[in-house]
């Protein structure tokens, strides 16, 4: 019994330590547990810092980008608006009218402009457009037709009318304090920035198309008093654009030009001098156009062009 004593005291003596460790190691993963579980709250207060700083700064762009919209919708509230709105593309018919003028009216015929009143002939692009853009001056104020009476800005009568397709404007005085000028549209009175005036009154000749030979459609060949311009002459002298267009004087003495296109067409010209410049003026309609030096030798196959 003595000797089973000694072996219980031997086997528990080699237990104790592996009892102090396993109460050792409780202790370190209880101590573990415990400072995980102290800093817990920490690592939370950072997430809910780093979530709020996230959001305020969604907040400002969003701010931002508000404010921008805004201030971009402001921007076009305050613009000027245009008169009105053309597309030039579907516009079929121009005309011009003022108590001293002829009338005038161009209208697209198979994609190109042709002044069709008073007389039959290509029309100018570069005109039709400065017309067309008439439509398109910004408008200061717009008043309803019962603000304003017509007599008093000039519009009863109108000192020029202007018809864009459907869109018809009359044109009266300019304001006494900002050289606006007042417009009739429709049913109201719009004061616009006048930059389109100097239009209205042209003659039939400023919107006739520069160029005499250009317009031709198939142009085939050109003469200077009855014999051909050589083909190295040819492309240039019917690239010709004239510095101005004017009705013609009334002398018919000079050199003939005669340009044939589409088929069996012919156009006569009579090429002479008027003081220091060069007139080509066209048989009918009876229209001038003023040629510097240079031009007038291109047609002239027995001068050398340069």
């Amino acid at each position: 019994s003595r000797d089973q004593a000694m072996r219980r005291s031997a086997a528990c003596s080699r237990l104790k330590p592996l009892y102090r460790g396993r109460k050792h190691c409780s202790r370190r993963v209880r101590a573990k547990a415990r400072g995980h579980t102290l800093a817990s709250p920490q690592a939370g207060l950072a997430v809910d810092r780093q979530t709020r700083n996230t959001w305020v700064l969604v907040g400002v762009v969003a701010a931002l980008g508000l404010a921008a919209v805004a201030e971009q919708m402001r921007e076009r509230m305050l613009a000027p608006k245009p008169l009105a709105r053309v597309n030039e593309k579907s516009l079929r018919e121009i005309v011009l009218e003022c108590p001293s003028c002829p009338r005038r009216r161009m209208e697209r015929i198979q994609g190109a402009w042709t002044l069709s009143e008073p007389y039959s002939i290509a029309a100018d692009p570069d005109m039709v457009a400065r017309l067309v853009g008439v439509a398109g001056a910004q408008v200061r104020h717009r008043y309803r037709a019962n603000q304003l009476e017509p007599a008093k800005v000039g519009l009863a009568p109108p000192f020029a009318t202007l018809a864009l397709g459907p869109l018809k404007l009359a044109f009266g005085t300019t304001d006494a304090i900002t050289q606006a000028r007042y417009v009739g549209i429709g049913e109201d009175i719009a004061l616009v920035n006048d930059h389109f005036s100097q239009w209205l009154l042209v003659p039939p000749e400023s919107l006739v198309d520069p160029r005499p030979f250009a317009p031709l459609r198939g142009l085939s060949a050109l003469s200077f008093d009855g014999k051909p311009i050589p083909a190295d002459r040819f492309a240039s002298a019917t690239a010709l654009r004239a510095t101005r267009v004017e009705s013609a004087p009334s002398w018919r003495s000079g050199r003939r030009v005669v340009a044939s296109y589409g088929g069996n067409r012919q156009v006569a010209f009579t090429l002479g001098r008027d003081g220091e410049r060069w007139l080509l003026v066209r048989d009918a309609p009876a229209l001038a156009y003023v040629l510097d030096a240079a031009q007038a030798l291109l047609l002239d196959p027995g001068t050398p062009a340069g």
